[in-house]
């Protein structure tokens, strides 16, 4: 059994299970996650949920406690010399690391 302090303080917006338990739980319509979903996919870069438009004032205190955009972060990217690969260091969640090859 996990102890709390190896669960994860924040989640992604992607976590569709979670995003609606939660939403529902603080007596957020779930019909806003969409909407959560659709920024986050237009804005890839976002530090933060604040910029997603028209939602009530609880989920926004909801977003800014428990979840982020994304839990992974590209940490580094290498090219081959013929540049046919691209490696990729991505951070995950919990500090665990993954090396994607992409070849063209």
């Amino acid at each position: 059994m996990a102890s709390s302090s190896s669960r994860p303080s924040h989640r992604s917006v992607f976590d569709a299970a979670y995003i609606r338990a939660e939403f529902e739980a603080a007596g957020v319509s779930p019909h806003f996650i969409p909407l959560i979903w659709k920024y986050v996919l237009q804005n890839p870069r976002c530090a933060d949920l604040d910029g997603v438009p028209s939602l009530p004032a609880a989920a926004y205190a909801l977003l800014r406690n428990k979840f982020r955009p994304t839990t992974s972060t590209l940490t580094a990217a290498a090219e081959s010399k013929d540049r046919t690969t691209t490696k990729l260091l991505i951070r995950l969640q919990l500090t665990v690391y993954l090396l994607a090859v992409d070849q063209i």
